[in-house]
């Protein structure tokens, strides 16, 4: 478990990397090495620090270039936000950061969950934070980590392998706070095998991961059905 200590410590180094050693990382990367979709590095990314608040696209636009999707339809920017809305089907979409795979992160976002015409789980929400973390880039979490919402459960979630021959490491408690039309905070610090979770700034789950296959450099995609999100900020400690 971490302690508080501990995290001050995180906090402030993440700090001192931000505002003493930031990466060039446009220089160093091709549209090779991002995910499928995505032509530069996203041009929101300064030195080792992504925010992005979506206050500066058009109306209905779909991110890019700061944003891909593999799964379903692109998302959408309206009023501020960027929109996760499975229609016509109750698939869940994706939106992809277009930054090449990083390792030690920590992210936060704002988000809302809506309401949904569809029954299938309308509280599932995926944020990995290590997606695609093979050399091969395939839209499938056969090589994954991940912070998953669903229904009433909360979990930790990392796979390394393909479907017939995967090792998995899942941890999950029983979560049934989120609520429809309800703004939350979401804070996830992946430090190697150390993960921890916090809502509304509460740590309300942490694991670490010990097998080697699921401390990999990954991209960063969000998945739902019904989600709202704004001020999502990446910060890269690789």
């Amino acid at each position: 478990m971490f302690s508080l200590k501990k995290h001050f410590l995180v906090f402030f180094a993440a700090i001192l990397v931000t505002s003493v050693c930031p990466q060039d990382t446009r220089a160093q990367t091709s549209p090779a090495d991002l995910p499928p979709g995505c032509s530069e590095v996203a041009p929101k990314l300064q030195g080792n620090l992504f925010f992005d608040d979506f206050n500066d696209y058009t109306e209905g636009d779909t991110g890019r270039p700061n944003w891909t999707h593999f799964l379903g339809h692109p998302p959408s920017i309206m009023s501020g936000k960027l929109i996760l809305q499975a229609s016509p089907t109750p698939f869940a979409i994706s939106a992809s950061l277009c930054l090449p795979r990083v390792k030690n992160i920590i992210l936060s976002a704002d988000f809302k969950l809506f309401d949904t015409q569809f029954p299938t789980n309308p509280k599932f929400i995926d944020f990995g934070f290590r997606i695609g973390t093979e050399p091969q880039f395939t839209p499938s979490r056969d090589y994954s980590s991940l912070v998953r919402f669903s229904g009433d459960t909360l979990s930790i979630r990392a796979f390394a392998g393909p479907n017939n021959n995967r090792k998995s490491d899942i941890v999950g408690i029983p979560y049934d706070v989120l609520q429809f039309d309800v703004n939350y905070r979401i804070r996830i610090e992946a430090l190697e095998g150390d993960i921890s979770v916090f809502i509304d700034d509460v740590l309300t789950l942490e694991h670490t991961l010990t097998d080697p296959d699921f401390i990999k450099s990954g991209f960063f995609t969000i998945a739902s059905v019904n989600l709202k999100l704004d001020n999502i900020s990446i910060q890269i400690l690789d």
